[in-house]
């Protein structure tokens, strides 16, 4: 029975593979142009993704990521930012997950955060930020702090109630990663500035917690705690 359920998968995937090849010949037909007709950007952005699909689904993950990062292209050429960004972060799972490429991956977190800052999804893009800096966590911890500080920063200048929301939660996953990385000076200067974001929405209990943990962190690094910042009026 294992042995034909082997038979039939490869066949399976076999099939996919050859659909997934005539989907980027598609594409790639979508993309010409000439004297009678110019380019189907939207017709080539389905037919990659469809190509992606079907390569993740026959497990060819290089040939999938590379389609996915085509139909980014595709919907970039388009000014669909937020599309063009979904499929990167689509690509960047297959490469984390499947691949174990956490540096490739982490990248195409990034370029998606890009795209998401560039259309002023401040949200979007501390969380592919997020999910770039956890992806390397373990193999490049000084780049994963920093991935996430950025993150943190994004939000410096917000004022509306759900970027200060989106916000704290940047910065409880920031302040966790930087204590697994032993960064304790760094964790609580991070945490002095979650306090003004807990300030501003009014969390009075959150507020008090992140005094306290700035307290204990700073002391158990050796440093006399920081002053507590003037709270926004």
């Amino acid at each position: 029975r294992d042995d034909k359920n082997i038979f039939f998968s490869h066949r399976m995937e076999k099939r996919k593979l050859a659909e997934a090849e005539a989907a980027l010949s598609d594409a790639a037909k979508c993309e010409r142009s000439g004297w009678l007709k110019s380019r189907d950007l939207d017709g080539a952005a389905s037919a990659y993704e469809r190509a992606a699909t079907l390569f993740r689904v026959a497990r060819a993950y290089p040939q999938a990521i590379e389609a996915y990062m085509k139909a980014a292209d595709a919907q970039q050429a388009l000014e669909s930012a937020a599309a063009a960004a979904r499929l990167l972060e689509s690509a960047a799972v297959l490469a984390k997950d499947n691949l174990k490429a956490e540096a490739n991956a982490a990248a195409l977190y990034e370029r998606a955060s890009e795209l998401h800052l560039g259309v002023l999804s401040l949200d979007r893009a501390a969380a592919a930020l997020c999910k770039a800096a956890r992806t390397i966590e373990g193999s490049d911890t000084p780049r994963a702090c920093a991935l996430m500080l950025r993150a943190c920063s994004l939000f410096d200048d917000g004022e509306e109630e759900a970027q200060l929301r989106h916000s704290a939660d940047t910065f409880g996953a920031a302040v966790a990663l930087l204590l697994r990385a032993g960064r304790r000076s760094e964790t609580a200067a991070l945490l002095r500035r979650q306090v003004l974001v807990y300030a501003r929405l009014r969390r009075t209990h959150d507020v008090a917690r992140s005094e306290l943990s700035a307290v204990i962190i700073n002391l158990a690094a050796g440093a006399a705690p920081p002053r507590r910042p003037a709270s926004p009026s």
